[in-house]
């Protein structure tokens, strides 16, 4: 998929996220007032989860030894994740802790090892190094889920200015 499409896609949904917004805030009927939630939380999430895919796909990160090591430490997460639906919550805490815990410092050991840094990379960091220790803090019952937003405002700051740099660059590619 091109960036355009990821742009479009993100735009429509957030669209429906404000139109979700709109009803849950100007509404008195209860019924409207859970669609408009259930309409702005999953137009968000899926936002959001299209931006990653878009960052991700699009970044210079899928292409270093240091998303192998991530793809492994993703799936140490979901075998902590499988055990603690099986009730087994001593050993996958510790399990899901070590997966968060190593993707961060493999992303930072990448960020450490990049030759050139732009902006975007010190962003990018930012929000992983945020979306993490938050993840985990919340995780481990130290946080509440409130402190989220903080990594939430940055990944949306982040996708504006990859946005905005990618189709920035593809118009230089045209005008040449």
């Amino acid at each position: 998929m091109k960036v355009k499409s990821y742009v479009w896609l993100i735009v429509t949904l957030l669209l429906f996220a404000l139109a979700g917004r709109l009803l849950f805030s100007f509404s008195s009927d209860y019924e409207l007032i859970e669609t408009g939630n259930i309409l702005e939380t999953y137009s968000l999430n899926i936002a959001y989860l299209l931006g990653w895919i878009m960052m991700l796909s699009k970044g210079t990160f899928i292409r270093t030894k240091y998303f192998r090591i991530t793809q492994g430490l993703i799936s140490i997460i979901i075998v902590g994740a499988l055990l603690k639906i099986m009730h087994w919550s001593s050993y996958a805490n510790h399990i899901i802790v070590f997966g968060l815990l190593g993707i961060l410092i493999s992303y930072s050991i990448s960020f450490y090892r990049k030759p050139i840094k732009k902006r975007l990379d010190y962003l990018k960091l930012t929000w992983v190094i945020l979306v993490f220790s938050s993840t985990i803090l919340i995780f481990l019952r130290v946080l509440s889920r409130d402190y989220r937003l903080v990594a939430d405002i940055v990944f949306w700051i982040l996708l504006f200015d990859f946005t905005v740099s990618k189709l920035n660059m593809f118009k230089k590619q045209k005008t040449k």
